[in-house]
């Protein structure tokens, strides 16, 4: 692990693209030493026409990104890079004919994977109808794979799509999967207004605000998705291993990562029968990483991921198809709060590639691995965007980017 962590990101001058520099070590004694010469490099693709800059941050030095152990988060003091004024890099395509041009993405195929690479193209630069693409954030920006193409599907079709492909699902997560959650249950109409939008929960922290669609405070939850009325809480259900006709069954399971601070702990549900109780699941969607990273050790961690792993080896078939959701990126500010959340950027980037590396080489052999990316997704926005969550302790994204979240995943299931 490097002894620093830099914020670098290459910024198209005209788009606003802000593409980051994911550095590495050069192979150099020197870099053993904390005080030595640090010397980094790194591979990047510039696909948008447009002049790039190199923009940045060096965050923290002495790796104190990482605050292992009894370390607490350290002040974040960032020292703006000084880069010359002549380094850039030019992009040109005169006659559109590049693969990756806007002109041609009606073009490219459907979406099938939840972990594409792409970009934030403001509305305006769009030369189509954006109305076919998912909807914008909070900036004006419409998130753009390079490879493939989102469609915008409703919620409505999601329903039909999961009661015809994926009936049943188990869910796995912490709060940034309850705003998920919102957005199906309501079929889209959670936060929808411009007014609700800006408002604290929207934009951050809905924790205490009621939600009648179920508890967001129950540590199991069951929803019978439909097309017309979306999910709600099943009362009076007794065997919630069956699925109803035109429906399509959710088990959730609130998770504080694979922390010590899930009360019961979290492989309780794994030793009663779980698959016997709610049914073998079409898909299990894994949403981990964000309570690890701000309360657990790496090696903590790494040890309960394989735990976590045994755990789905022994209940689950291999017809389900599994899907790791990354924690969520973090920019940009420490955690200076009593509740002290150990978040960085490069420290949540590391737990989020240990726990894919290790479910994937375990189980990519026999089960269907796939990951939804959501950090790439934030990474990828302008500067101005990741900032916005210096005003969220929680690390919470705005239900905006939430609606492009789901869109990708909507797009890789349905698709």
């Amino acid at each position: 692990m490097p002894w620093d962590s830099i914020l670098l990101d290459m910024v198209g001058a005209a788009t606003g693209v802000s593409v980051p520099v994911n550095l590495a070590y050069v192979n150099d004694d020197r870099v053993e030493r904390h005080d030595g010469v640090h010397i980094y490099q790194a591979d990047v693709q510039l696909r948008d026409a447009d002049v790039y800059r190199p923009e940045g941050y060096l965050e923290f030095r002495d790796a104190l990104w990482n605050p292992e152990g009894e370390l607490l988060p350290q002040e974040y003091k960032p020292e703006q890079l000084r880069i010359s004024g002549l380094s850039q890099v030019m992009v040109t395509d005169k006659y559109r004919s590049s693969e990756y041009s806007l002109w041609r993405y009606l073009d490219l195929p459907l979406c099938t994977e939840s972990d594409v690479d792409g970009r934030w193209v403001s509305v305006d630069m769009i030369p189509f109808d954006p109305s076919v693409l998912p909807l914008p954030d909070n900036l004006g920006r419409v998130w753009m794979p390079y490879k493939c193409r989102l469609q915008r599907i409703n919620y409505s079709d999601f329903a039909k799509c999961a009661i015809e492909k994926y009936p049943r699902m188990h869910w796995y997560g912490d709060s940034n999967l309850r705003r998920v959650m919102k957005k199906i249950s309501t079929l889209g109409e959670w936060c929808s207004t411009e007014e609700d939008r800006n408002g604290n929960a929207c934009r951050c922290e809905d924790y205490t605000v009621p939600f009648e669609r179920f508890s967001i405070h129950a540590r199991d939850t069951f929803l019978d998705l439909d097309p017309v009325t979306g999910g709600s809480t099943l009362p009076g259900e007794t065997d919630f291993s069956r699925v109803p006709e035109n429906k399509t069954r959710f088990a959730i399971f609130k998770m504080e990562g694979l922390t010590e601070r899930n009360m019961p702990p979290w492989d309780a549900r794994f030793q009663n029968g779980l698959v016997k109780k709610f049914g073998a699941p079409d898909a299990v969607i894994v949403s981990l990483v964000n309570w690890d990273a701000a309360f657990s050790s790496f090696e903590f961690f790494a040890n309960q991921t394989r735990l976590l792993i045994g755990y789905i080896e022994d209940t689950y078939p291999v017809t389900s198809k599994l899907i790791i959701r990354t924690g969520q990126y973090h920019c940009c500010y420490s955690d200076q709060t009593r509740t002290a959340r150990k978040y960085s950027q490069l420290r949540n980037g590391y737990f989020n590639d240990m726990h894919i590396k290790l479910i994937k080489d375990a189980l990519g052999d026999r089960y269907s691995v796939s990951v939804w990316d959501v950090a790439s997704i934030a990474q990828r926005r302008p500067l101005i965007g990741r900032q916005e969550s210096t005003q969220c302790y929680s690390n919470h994204v705005r239900s905006e980017v939430v609606e492009v979240e789901n869109q990708v995943l909507f797009n890789a299931l349905c698709n």
